[in-house]
């Protein structure tokens, strides 16, 4: 009620409670029983609607050092936020050890700053290599940000990695596929609707039905419309996060 409600709202009360929830029994809500990390999601919005940096990163530093994966993917990506690129680094290499994928798109966009810091026209094969080895890792792990990184980078050739237009159009398939699945769900971004659009427009530029399954006619998608519930903010463009450096 205190976070939503707009005759009380209150975030700093809400927080307050929500804190006293963390490890709590929630078997009296049975829809939220499904939802992984509840009260730590909830307090990560609070702090976020508050704008209270510095509140979140004392919370989830402490929550973080109990190895908790949803804490340490939080840190990890408010560092980035922040861009305190070194402690995002450290809390996200945590993240890795335990086959956190955020935690490895975290390091992914950690890396491109580093190219981003090279002096104009020269490149370093070895943060291109390093680049790409997060976006696989976390890919097969299921993250979407990265599955679609992943299949733009084949798509225009990542740096020193050569482009490879089919294994592009799997990646583009694989990512439009998990946005489909966790359409409605808790899992949902706000601006997967958006993502989804670009990366099915681009499957049928690249004409990946005929080169995936041959002389088969073109697909046409229809574009998940956005869950009444969610944010119909998009996401940044394609070359936000995949175009290469």
């Amino acid at each position: 009620l205190y976070w939503g409600g707009d005759s009380i709202k209150n975030y700093k009360k809400a927080l307050t409670y929500a804190k006293m929830a963390v490890g709590g029994d929630l078997s009296g809500r049975p829809d939220l029983l499904l939802i992984d990390n509840v009260p730590e999601r909830l307090i990560e919005s609070l702090y976020t609607k508050d704008n209270d940096v510095e509140g979140a990163i004392s919370f989830f530093t402490d929550c973080a050092k109990k190895k908790s994966a949803f804490c340490i993917e939080t840190l990890a990506n408010t560092y980035l936020v922040e861009k305190d690129f070194v402690s995002a680094k450290k809390w996200a290499l945590l993240g890795a050890e335990i086959n956190n994928a955020k935690s490895m798109w975290v390091l992914s966009q950690v890396e491109r700053q580093r190219n981003a810091l090279l002096p104009k026209g020269t490149s370093d094969p070895t943060i291109d290599a390093a680049i790409f080895k997060w976006y696989v890792k976390a890919a097969e792990l299921g993250d979407v940000k990265s599955t679609m990184s992943l299949a733009f980078g084949y798509a225009f050739g990542l740096g020193n990695i050569e482009q490879d237009l089919e294994q592009s159009c799997i990646w583009l398939q694989k990512g439009m596929a998990a946005i489909s699945d966790r359409k409605g769900s808790w899992k949902e971004e706000s601006g997967d609707v958006e993502e989804y659009k670009q990366a099915a427009q681009f499957f049928q530029l690249q004409n990946c039905q005929s080169r995936m399954l041959g002389d088969a006619p073109a697909i046409r998608f229809a574009s998940p419309t956005p869950s009444p519930t969610k944010s119909k903010s998009a996401s940044p463009k394609p070359s936000a996060t995949a175009t290469p450096n």
